[in-house]
């Protein structure tokens, strides 16, 4: 996407003045946003490098119940998580036109990190950071949220756990 058509997103969400690098174009096109006052989000544009990658996560109500979890999540206190931000209409997704298709489009606050790789497993400090996380995530007994039918299923590795996700309308936690 050509750098004015991002702008024009961004702006959207309140955030005027930015630099976008692309990062990669696989489940969605994905850019880091750096504003001038030095916060930093992503913005996801929610199309598929092949159409055969499409799913229930590029539609608005699997991508509203993403969203929802997210923002609910990232209301606790013992979670690091991205936050979805809110357009100036309120709503968390921004429907746009590219290329003749309609897309989905989110902003999230950024997290500084990146993927981890085979060998990073190799190292004891990492592992013991990874166990780390998984209990804390372990903690979540369960968080309901629901949005016509969409449903996440979340299993932690280290506690052999699954977790129901389901859109319930409001934002409550169990």
């Amino acid at each position: 996407m050509r750098d004015e058509e991002l702008q024009d997103v961004l702006r959207g969400y309140g955030i005027e003045e930015s630099e976008t690098t692309f990062i990669r174009h696989n489940e969605n096109r994905t850019y880091k946003v750096d504003e001038v006052n030095g916060s930093s989000y992503l913005l996801r544009i929610h199309q598929p490098v092949k159409d055969s990658m499409a799913g229930l996560q590029h539609t608005y109500e699997g991508l509203q119940a993403e969203l929802n979890m997210l923002e609910g999540l990232s209301s606790w206190n013992n979670l690091h998580v991205q936050k979805p931000l809110r357009n100036r209409d309120g709503e968390l997704i921004t429907i746009i036109q590219h290329e003749g298709k309609t897309w989905n489009s989110s902003v999230l606050t950024w997290l500084e990190g990146r993927d981890l790789q085979k060998d990073d497993v190799k190292d004891p400090a990492v592992v013991e950071r990874l166990e780390s996380g998984c209990q804390n995530c372990a903690r979540i007994t369960a968080f309901l949220i629901y949005q016509e039918n969409a449903y996440f299923i979340l299993y932690s590795p280290c506690t052999g756990r699954h977790i129901l996700l389901v859109h319930m309308g409001s934002r409550r936690c169990f």
